[in-house]
């Protein structure tokens, strides 16, 4: 199974973008936010 991969998007001191990808039901496994942060699923809707 893919593990998770990540690629920052935008780092700028007031945000960061990071785009994550993930094989179907795999996961990015605990791990802690030191950030405030916002989930946005993108799916193909399969």
């Amino acid at each position: 199974m893919m593990s998770a991969k990540s690629e920052i998007q935008v780092d700028t001191p007031e945000v960061r973008v990071t785009e994550w990808r993930l094989a179907p039901g795999s996961a990015t496994g605990h791990h802690v936010h030191q950030m405030d942060y916002v989930i946005v699923p993108v799916t193909s809707g399969e």
